[in-house]
């Protein structure tokens, strides 16, 4: 073989090894591109997956807290006082505290209705009361607000401690919640 030949072989060799590399390099780039975008998208459906379980899973929580808000629902929907108007929702309301008052030993030294809301057919009655009394009276009639037949909460409560010597001088905002739809006996 002459020189001349055999430089073009290895000059065709040289070619052809460099289109191999070029090719190969291009197709390795290809596939591990393509296997990479899959990565990425299987590792976005399976964050979606877990958030998916999470959901699931949270499902259960909510069926408990839904029936337990039912629950209270219930149970303050049977302790709402039933009327048939604003003005007997407000007398209830004060026989009511007169006679929790009466338990717990406290004198009601004022007493002033507050004003009402409607919606729907229920309203929110209140009323303002003053007393002066002894902490331990405080405490039990605070006691039989709460656990009392119906349904009565205390909105805001301010305690001076000047109310002399018998006590402290106390006001409660008590409300109530009426249901005016009621058209049974009273």
């Amino acid at each position: 073989m002459h020189s001349n030949d055999r430089n073009k072989l290895i000059l065709i060799t040289v070619m052809c090894l460099l289109a191999l590399f070029l090719l190969g390099g291009y197709l390795h780039q290809t596939v591990y591109q393509k296997y990479v975008n899959r990565s990425e998208e299987l590792d976005e459906k399976f964050a979606l997956l877990e958030k998916y379980k999470k959901v699931i899973s949270g499902s259960d929580a909510v069926k408990e807290k839904e029936e337990s808000l039912r629950k209270l629902f219930s149970d303050v929907k049977s302790r709402i006082m039933k009327v048939s108007s604003k003005s007997i929702a407000l007398v209830k309301l004060q026989e009511n505290i007169k006679e929790i008052s009466n338990k717990a030993n406290i004198n009601i030294t004022r007493y002033q209705d507050m004003d009402t809301y409607e919606f729907s057919h229920y309203m929110k009655v209140g009323a303002q009361v003053m007393t002066v009394c002894k902490m331990r009276e405080l405490n039990d009639f605070l006691f039989l607000l709460q656990t009392d037949d119906t349904y009565l909460t205390v909105s805001e409560m301010n305690i001076n401690t000047l109310g002399g010597p018998t006590g402290v001088k106390v006001t409660l905002k008590i409300f109530s919640i009426a249901d005016t739809a009621y058209k049974g006996e009273l």
